[in-house]
């Protein structure tokens, strides 16, 4: 009888000691399993396939024409050597070579540019070529449609020697992964329906713009080439020019296309490239120089740096003049690195 108790007894024992032992196994401790990271619950993407709705695009930036006047005024002779700087670093000392490779770049369809030659008397002498877009209106598109930012992955949380917290932390990282995952799948997707309608919709007509204002820029490129050999294949015939330092005279003539034009224009500028020397000190009162709104940049060829003291006292002479005239801002510059601070300025296509 004793014998059975003890036996009994024995057996109570062990079956607690595996008990115990179960349990220390299945609480992974540190130290008796070895902890290396937490994973998240892996998530199984929904079988059911997603249907975009009627989206549309009202809420991306919409393409819109950006009519621009640009009016060039220049004397030829005012690089004298002088290098007029193209983005890749080569140049050209002739102000109709560096005006035929910029002046598409900067203008586009809706734009309008007329080009003046300093050394005239008269207006129909002085002016050199006028080109106007036959595009007045762009098509309805929009803009292409930009993914959605990559959202921030989630910190893996620092894991604590309790288990009650390391268990914590594990599902706390499981469910704010879980939420992200959610999160980033409705981005993905808004972001496919977005390119979607935008393929059905815009694209074809985006792809036909492109090559619209391609062949702009073509025609503005022939344009201001054409216009320089007529001018020297008829130079004969050419009113003579009777100074070159009659900056007035010039700011005269560009006055008259600015006062009929500027009104059609989101953006009017007047692109000087001349030192800037008139023998007059002051506006003759026998001419009208009115650049009310107009951007003014300035491009004095001679200047190698555009604040050395010399090119500094023609900026503090002419500042004022340009301002009096009603100008909205002035900028000098020489022909280092010109296309480049051209197209920052104006903006290129």
């Amino acid at each position: 009888m004793r014998t059975n108790r003890t036996s009994k007894a024995f057996q109570i024992l062990a079956g607690t000691i595996f008990l115990i032992a179960l349990i220390i196994s299945s609480c992974q401790l540190p130290g008796v399993s070895e902890i290396t990271g937490i994973t998240p619950t892996p998530i199984t993407p929904s079988p059911t396939p997603r249907i975009c709705p009627d989206a549309n695009l009202e809420n991306l930036d919409s393409f819109k024409l950006t009519p621009t006047f640009i009016v060039i005024l220049f004397d030829s002779n005012s690089t004298n050597g002088a290098t007029l700087e193209y983005l890749n670093e080569q140049g050209t000392s002739d102000v109709m070579d560096f005006v035929a490779v910029v002046l598409p770049k900067v203008l586009g369809a809706g734009s309008q540019y007329s080009i003046f030659s300093l050394g005239f008397r008269s207006y129909e002498a002085a002016k050199l070529d006028r080109y106007t877009s036959k595009i007045t209106k762009a098509p309805e598109i929009v803009a292409t449609p930009v993914p959605h930012s990559t959202l921030t992955p989630v910190p893996t949380p620092t894991l604590s020697d309790a288990v009650l917290q390391h268990q914590e932390a594990k599902n706390q990282y499981n469910a704010t992964v879980t939420a992200q995952y959610a999160t980033a799948t409705q981005l993905a997707f808004e972001d496919h329906c977005q390119m979607a309608v935008y393929d059905s919709m815009h694209k074809a007509t985006a792809t036909q713009w492109s090559v619209t204002q391609q062949a702009e820029a073509m025609e503005i490129a022939t344009q201001v080439e054409i216009a320089r050999i007529n001018r020297e294949n008829n130079s004969a015939v050419i009113e003579t020019p009777f100074a070159s330092n009659n900056v007035y005279e010039g700011l005269s003539h560009v006055t008259i296309d600015f006062e009929n034009q500027c009104k059609n224009y989101e953006r009017c500028i007047l692109l000087i490239f001349d030192d800037l020397t008139d023998w007059r000190g002051e506006t003759p009162d026998y001419l009208d120089v009115n650049l009310e709104g107009v951007e003014v940049i300035s491009v004095l060829p001679q200047c190698e740096d555009i604040i050395q003291p010399s090119c500094k006292s023609i900026q503090d002479k002419w500042t004022p003049l340009f301002e009096s005239y009603g100008i909205k801002s002035i900028e000098y510059h020489n022909g280092e690195r010109l296309e480049e601070f051209l197209l920052n300025h104006l903006g290129g296509r």
